[in-house]
């Protein structure tokens, strides 16, 4: 159902509307989770994630080979970049690190997405045509977009689930300041209608940053899929925005992306670096105080030295002292 859903708002904020999406949700909801499920457990998501999006592409009215074809190339390169996203990290994937978002965005989002679109370019040309370069890159960018935007806020929001975490002042406030991005937002769109440049839009960056430095990399995702959802809602309602009549549909998709990527880029990597500072805090305060095996070791020590044994008074033995020992005899 969420990877149906998700699909289905891919369509709708398709700019301009049609069969081909400019954010392809799923992609980043199916990777978030396949970077933090068990392996084990990869088969029954892929099927599942094959089927919603399955679904969403026949309620958009697709037909034929390709509701099968653009579904398995989808779960494809989620897989893929799961496997290599997991490989380079080698350990447990929390995008709570500078290392790990980095190996994330430059292996997951890019060199792994560049691979697998390729299948996508051969779907949406059905073959291998003229514009096969066209299509791959409109097939990496909706699905690019897809990984960089929703995969870290899935991750974050499984793990925020799984420690049971209740929510606090600081989460109130985060949602209050996503809350407020997305008028704002809105606002700067509106403002920027009759130009033909993204530079107003990047005001809102420092609130895509500030999420990420006050309330962390949960905060930052959730800004930036709220940034993300609301420009393209917008756009889609206003197709020719930072564009003349004239302007190819890619090079707007393509400002669309750096703009994005940017942004995400941004506010994800304070946030990762503030976590990764404060859990090696942590760390070292775990370090300096004492465990119960230290203070079971202490005790011992304590009781188990060997006590000091009292010794005799020294008597001097001094030539100088036996003769008057023995003068005072004789005498």
């Amino acid at each position: 159902m969420l990877v149906a859903a998700g699909g289905m708002i891919g369509f709708e904020l398709a700019v301009p509307k049609s069969g081909v999406s400019t954010l392809w949700p799923p992609a980043g909801i199916v990777l978030g989770i396949l970077l933090v499920a068990p392996v084990r457990h990869w088969g029954p998501l892929a099927a599942a994630a094959a089927l919603g999006g399955m679904t969403a592409d026949v309620v958009f009215d697709a037909r034929g080979w390709i509701v099968l074809t653009a579904a398995l190339a989808n779960v494809g390169e989620s897989l893929c970049a799961a496997t290599i996203v997991r490989w380079l990290i080698r350990d447990r994937v929390h995008l709570g690190s500078l290392w790990q978002v980095g190996l994330f965005v430059l292996g997951g989002t890019i060199v792994s997405n560049a691979i697998t679109a390729a299948a996508g370019a051969l779907i949406l040309g059905r073959g291998l045509t003229a514009d096969f370069g066209r299509n791959w890159l409109v097939w990496f960018i909706g699905d690019g977009l897809g990984m960089l935007v929703f995969a870290p806020l899935t991750v974050r929001v499984v793990h925020w689930a799984k420690s049971g975490a209740a929510a606090g002042r600081n989460t109130i406030e985060a949602a209050l300041l996503i809350a407020a991005l997305i008028p704002a937002a809105v606002a700067v769109l509106k403002l920027s209608e009759s130009g033909a440049s993204w530079l107003p839009v990047y005001v809102l960056f420092p609130l895509l940053v500030w999420a990420g430095v006050r309330h962390g990399v949960l905060a930052a995702s959730a800004a930036s899929a709220a940034l993300t959802v609301t420009l393209l809602a917008t756009l889609s309602h206003m197709p020719t925005l930072f564009l003349g009549p004239a302007s190819p549909r890619l090079q707007q998709e393509i400002e669309i992306y750096l703009f994005i990527l940017v942004g995400t880029v941004s506010a994800l990597t304070p946030a990762a670096l503030i976590e990764e500072r404060s859990a090696m805090d942590r760390l070292l305060r775990a370090s300096e105080r004492p465990t119960p095996s230290t203070r079971r070791f202490s005790w011992w020590m304590s009781n188990s030295a060997p006590s000091p044994t009292p010794t005799a008074p020294r008597t001097s033995c001094s030539p100088r002292h036996r003769a008057t020992s023995s003068t005072s005899q004789r005498g």
